[in-house]
């Protein structure tokens, strides 16, 4: 009996094997085809219309036909019609019949997942991510960034077909975020990567310099987020030679202080979180130290007038100014490069005794003032508010 079957399906082709029995009276076909219509038995005419394919001879005695039909409709129903020519009579005999469905098209490929994601180098409020991909269908990429403490999302969408790293930033400072890519093509896109773990750095800190003296600077020392500590460093400028070292657990400042006169310095600061980063650059400020120490201009007392013996409020002249003075009088003893002065510290509570008004008298007058230091206190006679001002007016008259 004579048969069609279909021997492999695609989305737009079929692969027919006709097996042919012997016709009437004749020993073998000439060719065999399939079309859309059965055909009679023994009609003169070739069936037709027949499916696009030429007419396929059989194999000799062997009595089948293989060829491909194309062209067909992805995800169709077919009815296919066998037919064979007798090679004696050369007409047409049916040969079965065969139902089938074409397969479904397959999705459009999407490009492959990245690998190897990386989070380096560390930049301001984020990080430099890296990945591989291979081959060349995707057109674009998308970054998942996933905050630790909160689960938090945000997608950051990367151009470029090329591309294989983007500066991921705007992030918060000191803080733990899962970090994933995926490819995104014209057709689709891949699943995203295995996510990669990584801490932020905390911020860069602010400085600025104020309290400038020709000895000494004051450093403000600020930074946002969250940080355990913050280091300043102490450089002359043009060299990078550490003269000293400050340390802030919080936003605050430190004073520098032994510093030469007239000179140029640096200070550079860093911030370093609870899993030992280090922020990503340097805050930094420059200054030069005064050539001359400023003047001192806290004694205002009217001359003549007496002191009270007790250095605390309200006495004009508290045991904290009073030490403010003695420091600015080795100020004046730095910049005239003389060797400091070991004073007494005053205390609240404490009488202003001779002994403190005659060691800044003598501080001083070991300067050499072109005006005069006034004369020496005796243990048993009253401080007086002329003392302290001619104190302060011959420190103000050194060059």
């Amino acid at each position: 009996m004579a048969s069609t079957t279909i021997t492999s399906i695609s989305a737009t082709s079929a692969d027919v094997k006709i097996n042919l029995s012997q016709p009437f009276n004749t020993s073998w076909y000439v060719k065999a085809g399939v079309s859309e219509v059965a055909a009679s038995s023994g009609q003169s005419n070739r069936p037709f219309p027949m499916y696009n394919q030429v007419d396929a001879p059989t194999s000799g005695t062997n009595t089948y036909a293989t060829f491909t039909v194309v062209n067909l409709t992805p995800n169709t129903s077919y009815t296919f019609y066998g037919w064979a020519q007798a090679a004696d009579n050369l007409l047409y005999y049916p040969a079965g019949y065969v139902n089938f469905n074409t397969s479904p098209l397959p999705p459009p490929p999407v490009p492959p997942t990245p690998t190897s994601v990386t989070l380096l180098p560390r930049l301001e409020s984020g990080f430099v991510v890296g990945w591989s991909e291979a081959g060349s269908l995707a057109t674009s990429f998308s970054v998942k960034a996933r905050r630790g403490y909160d689960n938090s999302t945000t997608y950051y969408t990367v151009s470029g077909s090329s591309t294989r790293s983007y500066n991921l930033t705007g992030l918060n400072y000191s803080t733990g975020y899962y970090i994933s890519v995926k490819a995104v093509g014209s057709s689709g896109s891949s699943s995203y990567s295995s996510e990669v773990y990584s801490v932020t750095a905390p911020q860069t800190p602010n400085l600025g310099v104020s309290g400038i003296t020709s000895t000494s600077a004051v450093i403000q020392f600020s930074a946002s987020g969250v940080y355990s500590s913050g280091t300043m460093r102490l450089y002359r400028q043009n060299t990078s030679t550490l003269l000293d070292t400050k340390y802030v657990s919080a936003n605050s400042y430190e004073t520098f202080t032994g510093l030469t006169v007239g000179v140029g310095y640096y200070v550079l600061g860093f911030t370093t979180n609870s899993s030992g980063i280090v922020s990503v650059g340097n805050g930094s400020v420059v200054f030069t130290t005064e050539n001359r120490p400023t003047n001192w201009t806290l004694f205002t007392m009217t001359s003549g007038s007496a002191m009270p013996t007790y250095l605390g409020n309200p006495s004009p002249c508290t045991a904290i100014r009073w030490n403010a003075f003695t420091n600015k009088i080795n100020e004046f003893r730095t910049y005239k490069s003389v060797s400091l002065y070991t004073f007494s510290t005053a205390y609240i509570g404490q009488n202003a005794t001779a002994t403190l008004i005659n060691q800044a008298r003598t501080a001083i007058s070991g300067m050499s003032p072109p005006t005069s230091v006034p004369p020496a206190v005796s243990s048993s006679g009253g401080v007086l508010a002329s003392t302290l001002v001619g104190l302060q007016s011959s420190l103000n008259s050194i060059p």
